[in-house]
Protein backbone atom coordinates (compact mmCIF):
# COMPACT_ATOMS: atom_id res chain seq x y z
CA UNK A 1 0.00 0.00 0.00
CA UNK A 2 1.36 3.08 -1.07
CA UNK A 3 0.76 5.09 2.28
CA UNK A 4 3.02 2.68 4.17
CA UNK A 5 5.77 3.71 2.53
CA UNK A 6 5.19 7.96 3.51
CA UNK A 7 4.90 7.11 7.23
CA UNK A 8 7.91 8.29 9.46
CA UNK A 9 10.63 5.84 9.86
CA UNK A 10 13.94 5.28 11.51
CA UNK A 11 15.56 8.46 10.01
CA UNK A 12 12.81 10.77 11.10
CA UNK A 13 12.58 8.88 14.19
CA UNK A 14 16.39 10.69 14.91
CA UNK A 15 14.65 13.88 15.31
CA UNK A 16 12.80 12.78 18.41
CA UNK A 17 16.29 12.09 20.12
CA UNK A 18 18.33 15.54 18.86
CA UNK A 19 15.40 17.05 19.98
CA UNK A 20 16.03 15.33 23.52
CA UNK A 21 19.35 16.25 23.48
CA UNK A 22 19.04 19.87 22.66
CA UNK A 23 15.87 20.64 25.39
CA UNK A 24 14.90 17.61 27.29
CA UNK A 25 11.77 16.03 26.79
CA UNK A 26 10.26 19.49 25.83
CA UNK A 27 12.08 19.22 22.77
CA UNK A 28 12.03 15.58 21.96
CA UNK A 29 8.07 15.89 22.50
CA UNK A 30 8.30 18.96 20.06
CA UNK A 31 10.62 17.26 17.71
CA UNK A 32 8.12 14.51 17.38
CA UNK A 33 5.00 16.17 16.77
CA UNK A 34 6.95 18.22 14.05
CA UNK A 35 8.33 15.17 12.69
CA UNK A 36 5.76 13.48 12.82
CA UNK A 37 2.59 15.67 11.78
CA UNK A 38 2.92 16.33 8.02
CA UNK A 39 3.09 12.36 7.16
CA UNK A 40 0.45 11.54 9.80
CA UNK A 41 -1.74 14.56 8.18
CA UNK A 42 -1.54 13.57 4.23
CA UNK A 43 -1.74 9.85 5.25
CA UNK A 44 -5.59 10.34 7.23
CA UNK A 45 -6.59 13.25 4.91
CA UNK A 46 -5.99 11.47 1.89
CA UNK A 47 -6.71 7.92 2.58
CA UNK A 48 -10.39 8.94 1.22
CA UNK A 49 -8.92 9.40 -2.38
CA UNK A 50 -6.92 5.91 -2.40
CA UNK A 51 -9.92 4.34 -4.51
CA UNK A 52 -9.63 7.10 -6.68
CA UNK A 53 -6.05 7.05 -6.86
CA UNK A 54 -5.92 3.28 -7.67
CA UNK A 55 -8.11 3.85 -10.82
CA UNK A 56 -6.05 6.28 -12.38
CA UNK A 57 -3.62 5.34 -14.89
CA UNK A 58 -0.82 7.93 -13.94
CA UNK A 59 -1.25 7.34 -10.47
CA UNK A 60 -0.47 3.57 -10.77
CA UNK A 61 2.46 4.43 -12.66
CA UNK A 62 4.19 6.53 -10.31
CA UNK A 63 3.33 3.98 -7.55
CA UNK A 64 4.78 0.73 -9.92
CA UNK A 65 7.74 3.19 -10.45
CA UNK A 66 8.17 4.39 -6.80
CA UNK A 67 9.01 0.41 -5.35
CA UNK A 68 11.85 -0.23 -7.75
CA UNK A 69 13.35 3.62 -7.14
CA UNK A 70 13.43 3.20 -3.42
CA UNK A 71 14.85 -0.17 -3.56
CA UNK A 72 17.51 1.45 -5.99
CA UNK A 73 17.99 4.23 -3.22
CA UNK A 74 18.16 1.97 -0.43
CA UNK A 75 21.48 0.01 -2.52
CA UNK A 76 22.92 3.03 -3.44
CA UNK A 77 22.85 3.86 0.05
CA UNK A 78 23.55 0.35 1.47
CA UNK A 79 26.27 -0.67 -1.15
CA UNK A 80 28.91 1.92 -0.12
CA UNK A 81 28.11 1.72 3.70
CA UNK A 82 28.97 -2.10 3.58
CA UNK A 83 31.99 -1.36 1.97
CA UNK A 84 33.00 0.63 4.64
CA UNK A 85 32.47 -2.19 7.20
CA UNK A 86 36.23 -2.73 9.09
CA UNK A 87 35.84 -4.98 11.77
CA UNK A 88 34.78 -8.82 12.03
CA UNK A 89 31.67 -8.13 13.99
CA UNK A 90 30.25 -5.57 12.25
CA UNK A 91 30.00 -8.33 8.79
CA UNK A 92 28.98 -10.83 12.06
CA UNK A 93 25.97 -8.24 13.36
CA UNK A 94 25.18 -7.29 8.96
CA UNK A 95 24.54 -11.24 7.93
CA UNK A 96 22.49 -12.00 11.45
CA UNK A 97 20.59 -8.73 10.35
CA UNK A 98 19.85 -10.51 6.69
CA UNK A 99 19.36 -13.67 7.75
CA UNK A 100 16.43 -12.34 10.41
CA UNK A 101 14.91 -10.45 7.79
CA UNK A 102 14.66 -13.02 4.95
CA UNK A 103 12.95 -15.66 8.01
CA UNK A 104 10.50 -12.54 8.94
CA UNK A 105 9.88 -12.03 5.35
CA UNK A 106 9.43 -15.49 4.85
CA UNK A 107 6.99 -16.26 7.57
CA UNK A 108 5.74 -13.07 6.94
CA UNK A 109 4.44 -14.10 3.31
CA UNK A 110 2.99 -17.61 4.63
CA UNK A 111 1.21 -16.09 7.28
CA UNK A 112 -0.23 -13.63 4.62
CA UNK A 113 -0.96 -15.95 2.82
CA UNK A 114 -2.76 -18.77 4.32
CA UNK A 115 -6.31 -16.80 5.13
CA UNK A 116 -6.32 -16.71 1.43
CA UNK A 117 -5.69 -19.76 0.83
CA UNK A 118 -8.71 -20.61 3.11
CA UNK A 119 -11.33 -18.19 1.87
CA UNK A 120 -14.15 -18.96 -0.27
CA UNK A 121 -12.66 -17.32 -3.31
CA UNK A 122 -15.94 -14.87 -3.15
CA UNK A 123 -14.15 -13.57 -0.86
CA UNK A 124 -10.85 -13.11 -1.09
CA UNK A 125 -9.89 -9.59 -0.74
Amino acid sequence: MPSGQITPGPVVQTVAVVGYAAAGLAGGLLASVVAFTPSFAFVLLGARHLDRLRGDRRARAFFDGAGPAAIGAILGSAIPLTRALTQPWQYAVLAAALLLLLALRRSFQKLAFIPLCRSPPNRII
